[in-house]
Formats: C-alpha cells, sequence, structure tokens
C-alpha cells in the first residue's frame, strides 16, 4: 500500500549521499513523499543549535551537521528521485526581525512547522524562546501569530507542535481565526481527550501518531479506538529523522497490525495526506 509520512525532521550524521541513497530505498517498498521539516536561520554553534532541540535528537546531530548541513537544504526540497517532498520551514530560531516568510519562498518552502516553546519545556529539555532570545511570553506570541498569518496568505498548511494541556487557549484562537486553512498538530495534541474535541470543532484540523509507537503498543485498543473514530483526520507521521528511514518501516508495520480495516489503513496512509496538501489522489 502506498503512503505518505507527514512528520520527518531533516537531521541527519554522516554523508547526505547515504541519506538520499537510503531515502530512494523506501520508494521501492511504497513511500511516495513525505513532509520534510527544515530548519531555518539556525547557528552554527553547537550548544546554541541544540538548545532549541529536544534533547532526544541530539545523538542525531553532530557538529559537522550543524555547521554544513543547510548546504543541502535545497538538495532536499527539491526531493529524492520518485519521492514527492514536501518542504516545511521549521521557524525555530527566527527572531522578531528576521520572521519574513517571503525571504524564503523562493527557496521552494511549501508549508510552515512550529514548535511552540515560549518557555522552558522541561518535557522535551528545550529551553524556550524567553532564555533563547530573551523575549517575553507576549513577544513570542506576536512572532508567532505573524508567521502564521504569513503562512495562510501564501496558503502553506501549518504544523503547528502545541502542548493542548499548557496552550489550548492559543491554539483554539488560532484554529478559530483561519478555520479553512489547514493545521496539523502533531502527537495528538500530547492531549488525546483535548485533541478529540478540537477535531469535532475544526473541519481543517488534522493531527498525527508522530512519536508515540510505544503508548501505541502499550495500549493498542485505546489507541485502535482513537484513530478509527477520527481516521478522516489523522496523519501518518513518525517524528523520524532523515537519518533514521528504518524507523518509517517501523512505524508503517506497527501501524497496520494495530488497524486491520484496509479502508482506514489507507485513509491514515495516503489519502488524509493528500488533502491536507490539497493535492488529488
Amino acid at each position: 500500500m502506498n503512503y505518505f509520512d507527514a512528520h520527518v525532521h531533516c537531521i541527519w550524521t554522516g554523508p547526505f549521499e547515504n541519506v538520499l541513497k537510503s531515502w530512494q530505498a523506501l520508494a521501492n517498498q511504497g513511500l511516495r513523499g513525505f513532509s520534510a521539516l527544515i530548519k531555518v536561520n539556525a547557528p552554527k554553534e553547537p550548544e546554541r543549535y541544540l538548545q532549541l532541540n529536544p534533547a532526544a535528537y541530539h545523538q542525531e546531530l553532530d557538529a559537522g551537521f550543524i555547521q554544513h548541513g543547510s548546504s543541502t537544504h535545497p538538495a532536499v526540497a527539491r526531493g529524492f528521485g520518485g519521492l514527492d517532498v514536501c518542504p516545511y520551514l521549521d521557524c525555530r530560531y527566527l527572531s522578531k526581525t528576521d520572521a519574513d516568510l517571503s525571504a524564503f519562498v523562493s527557496q521552494g518552502f511549501k508549508g510552515l512547522k512550529i514548535l511552540y516553546v515560549p518557555e522552558e519545556d522541561e518535557g522535551m529539555k528545550v529551553v524556550g524562546w524567553r532564555k533563547y532570545f530573551g523575549r517575553s511570553w507576549a513577544e513570542s506570541e506576536a512572532v508567532v501569530w505573524s508567521l502564521i498569518n504569513q503562512a495562510v496568505q501564501l496558503r502553506w498548511p501549518v504544523l503547528m507542535h502545541v502542548n493542548l494541556k499548557s496552550y489550548r487557549e492559543l491554539a483554539e484562537d488560532v484554529l478559530a481565526t483561519y478555520p479553512d486553512h489547514p493545521f496539523q498538530i502533531p502527537h495528538f495534541g500530547l492531549s488525546r481527550k483535548i485533541m478529540a474535541g478540537f477535531l469535532e470543532r475544526f473541519s481543517t484540523c488534522y493531527t498525527d501518531f508522530a512519536s508515540l509507537l510505544p503508548q501505541m503498543r502499550e495500549n493498542s485498543r485505546g489507541y485502535r479506538d482513537y484513530i478509527t473514530s477520527f481516521q478522516d483526520r489523522i496523519l501518518f507521521g513518525t517524528d523520524t529523522t532523515l537519518g533514521h528511514p528504518e524507523w518509517v518501516l517501523e512505524y508503517r508495520n506497527a501501524f497496520m497490525e494495530l488497524i486491520s480495516d484496509e479502508a482506514v489503513q489507507d485513509k491514515v496512509l495516503r489519502t488524509n495526506y493528500l488533502g491536507f496538501h490539497g493535492q488529488k489522489d
């Protein structure tokens, strides 16, 4: 069955040529494309770069990538052989003064990724924008609203990582302000219960189960029921990196074991992704 991964981080270690080969191999196993989350304006100093990256990914980043990885971003944006890559601009490093998306249109970006961390996130071990930029919560909100407004004008889908248990009000305001624009809140919003309410209220809101494979295996019945209930609004997403294409296959196989209904499989693996990105089947 053909499928798309709606949540892939563009980080890796080692030669980029090896990355290309490993992902092209996935095309022979059904993968048709993925959302590529590409950081822009990232610092070259490893310590500062890592401050806005979850600790779980630090081992996937080496000094070579931090120094030179951005030079391969145009190659990522062009796609990997037969794979259809949708490049998302990961804006976590954009300051108030350089948050102008028009400067990135010519680089091939087609979506916006927001990691909303106005304050320190102890769970992810991310220092947050207050400490990183020295800006207030209100200033961070203003920057995010500006970026989202620009994305809407550009007709870019928005992947907004937001902890609904902490920042539910912001997410509600955004979705209510732009009710016809596609938004993806990953990881089931870190709260299946709150996320369910969002999916019921906002018709263009989607989610994914990226990074939740351990929980899905532990509570297979609960996640099976949840995915089945919201089958039209859930995207197949892994949270993998370009350095670990094998995680994509692990997620796909686990998902197909969890959900046996082929119609539901096809929606989550393929048609929801195409619909979210405004592509024809």
